[in-house]
């Protein structure tokens, strides 16, 4: 509320790559699982996120579905990545000012 009482109407936006492609000592049960991509990962950036206080949209990168080790298919980490930021799709289109329009195309596609 800070933010919003103080600028009025916030938007705040990730703009996709949310982990590192890399291992991160996240998971001990397989020590070369990248990190960018996993559950663990969407849920970590989603707590941060979340933290501002103010709703946030996210434009899922290409690592955003490099859970490869996690999932078998894009579409099973997309699902991943939706639920952990709640958001219905993987595109946003938000109205944030008057004749002002936010619009954003996340990748849907990583292995496929």
């Amino acid at each position: 509320d800070g933010a919003k009482s103080i600028h009025g109407n916030v938007a705040l936006v990730s703009l996709g790559d949310l982990g590192e492609s890399k291992n991160c000592d996240h998971n001990p049960a397989n020590p070369t699982e990248l990190f960018a991509g996993t559950t663990q990962c969407h849920e970590l950036a989603a707590e941060y996120l979340s933290s501002f206080d103010v709703p946030y949209e996210v434009i899922g990168g290409n690592h955003d579905l490099e859970g490869i080790d996690e999932f078998r298919t894009d579409e099973e980490n997309l699902q991943v990545f939706m639920k952990a930021h709640g958001k219905p799709t993987a595109q946003f289109c938000r109205e944030i000012a008057d004749k002002t329009l936010l619009v954003g195309l996340g990748s849907t596609i990583f292995r496929e």
